[in-house]
């Protein structure tokens, strides 16, 4: 806080806010300081009024902007519900052990993604990767996806392959 602003921030019992400060001094620093501790409490000024020695202003709590849900493919959807049917059918150790190949059918699987655009068909293949459902099994399987389609030569063209790990 710069040098002169001085505020008192308590919270009472029914959730208000009392600030006291030597605002003359430093209107700036005050501010700056109110902002601050208001932060941390989750809540911010909305609008404020000054007429010489009086100052008011309103606070709510953050808004919090919505989270913006990543739109999953249909494809990488029906991936991990078809890697999730096979887990839970043979197990997390066969699906290791014998590969996605012996425990699916990965053949009907590629079909799928060849209907699709080469690129488009690398970035659901990257979001089976990346995904973290069904602990982690989904990069597995997408390496063995990958596989079944290497007939495809433009889906080799496509940066997102090479981070594949297959």
């Amino acid at each position: 806080m710069r040098e002169g602003a001085k505020v008192k921030f308590d919270k009472d019992g029914a959730g208000n806010f009392d600030f006291s400060c030597d605002w003359k001094e430093n209107p700036a620093g005050v501010m700056e300081a109110v902002n601050t501790q208001l932060e941390e409490h989750g809540l911010e000024v909305i609008n404020h009024a000054s007429d010489g020695d009086f100052y008011a202003f309103s606070i709510r709590k953050i808004r919090k902007p919505a989270v913006k849900k990543l739109k999953v493919h249909p494809l990488t959807t029906l991936t991990l519900k078809e890697l999730g049917v096979a887990l839970k059918m043979f197990g997390e150790y066969t699906f290791g052990d014998k590969g996605a190949n012996e425990v699916m059918d990965l053949e009907s699987l590629a079909a799928k993604y060849r209907a699709l655009p080469a690129k488009e068909a690398a970035a659901v293949l990257m979001e089976v990767y990346t995904s973290k459902e069904h602990k982690g099994n989904g990069n597995q399987l997408a390496g063995e996806i990958i596989c079944c389609l290497q007939e495809w030569p433009e889906l080799f063209e496509c940066p997102e392959i090479d981070e594949i790990d297959w």
